[in-house]
């Protein structure tokens, strides 16, 4: 994040988030985790390098821990390094949890075979720069689990039209504290580009895309539905240099 006052945005929005993120997110979390871990099990073989950029409180850290994998963590946010540490207290094998960005720590981290990068995107001032920096990172044929917001879904419709409501009425995101945590959410949480747009981006990036799924609350699809598929989840393979 080149941005620091985006940087400093993201910090403060997550510091807030974790202190009952579990509570608040768990039944997401849950069904996220499982999705995952069936992409984890099709295309990633196990007792190989992982890093999950914007590990959050680790609750996908944890899970590839346990399949086997040697992982790493990674999160800008203080407080969510400090709930992944405390989640993986107990953890059978070594994990390696870093505070602080992934653009200013890549060159001091090793190369590795898995990426995770789950609802971080949407939060990047420079979601190019993040593509290069994983080409960078990822070993030849390695693979990278993405998810993106589905600009097509009800849940991001909604809020490309609370934006505008805001913007014109600004007294609205002060009367209420979850207008106000939902206003902070909108300003931090800003990119939003189509699928098109993404696969293009990543082919720029060398990856090819190997599967799409589309992400609701209590389903994992491949197909679309309106009202509930807020995110898309990718696997993309690096391709080999020929």
């Amino acid at each position: 994040m080149k941005n620091k006052n985006q940087e400093e945005k993201v910090k403060e929005l997550f510091n807030l988030k974790a202190k009952n993120w579990s509570d608040r997110y768990s039944s997401v979390m849950i069904n996220r985790k499982l999705a995952f871990e069936r992409l984890l099990k099709q295309y990633c073989d196990s007792h190989r390098k992982l890093i999950d950029v914007g590990c959050g409180t680790g609750n996908l850290l944890r899970m590839a821990s346990d399949l086997g994998f040697e992982t790493t963590g990674i999160d800008i946010s203080p407080e969510m390094v400090k709930a992944c540490k405390d989640y993986h207290s107990d953890c059978c094998k070594p994990v390696n949890i870093i505070c602080g960005s992934f653009e200013r720590n890549v060159d001091s981290l090793s190369r590795f075979d898995v990426i995770l990068f789950s609802s971080v995107f949407e939060y990047l001032d420079d979601p190019e720069l993040y593509l290069e920096l994983f080409g960078k990172v990822l070993n030849e044929n390695g693979i990278l689990l993405i998810s993106i917001p589905n600009t097509k879904s009800l849940a991001r419709i909604i809020e490309k039209e609370a934006k505008k409501v805001f913007h014109y009425l600004p007294f609205i995101t002060r009367i209420h504290p979850k207008i106000i945590n939902y206003n902070k959410y909108l300003n931090t949480s800003r990119i939003r580009i189509s699928e098109n747009v993404f696969e293009k981006k990543v082919k720029q990036y060398n990856f090819t895309v190997e599967k799409k799924n589309y992400f609701g609350k209590k389903f994992v699809s491949e197909r679309s539905i309106f009202w509930d598929s807020s995110l898309i989840i990718y696997v993309l393979k690096k391709k080999c240099n020929t």
